[in-house]
């Protein structure tokens, strides 16, 4: 009968899920996140600008476009003070055809800002002038 008790009182605590190894947590309770903000520009080869080239985190949830001078302001959050970018053209042949591009960058200590201390959020890194370069598809 005790040993029930103490059954039942770890399922109420939520042991039982605890080594679930399907399931992959992503940030607990207290687990400071930071920001991310990526500023910059998509161009070809030779320096002219790229539009509607998607920019999204590796993670696949956010996503941005590049505008028509080829500039993309992209914004997520994470755990860790690096990020990986895929980019894409998505919009066919109309502009010309770019092969994706991977484009992983670290943070330094100088483009962190830190949130105040009671906040959850660790803070916010800002990269500018980020230019990442396509090479067009071979027709």
């Amino acid at each position: 009968m005790k040993r029930s008790w103490a059954l039942a009182a770890l399922a109420l605590l939520g042991f039982g899920t605890a080594c679930n190894e399907d399931e992959q947590i992503l940030a607990m309770y207290g687990t400071p996140n930071v920001d991310y903000r990526v500023q910059g520009r998509v161009t070809d080869l030779e320096g002219n600008p790229i539009e509607g080239i998607e920019v999204r985190g590796k993670d696949g949830l956010k996503s941005v476009l590049s505008g028509a001078d080829g500039s993309f302001d992209f914004r997520d959050n994470g755990q860790k003070d690096n990020l990986t970018l895929n980019f894409t053209d998505i919009d066919g042949p109309q502009n010309g055809s770019y092969k994706a591009r991977e484009y992983r960058m670290g943070f330094t200590d100088e483009e962190f800002v830190p949130r105040d201390a009671a906040s959850e959020d660790a803070g916010l890194f800002v990269k500018e002038h980020v230019n990442v370069s396509m090479t067009e598809e071979e027709q």
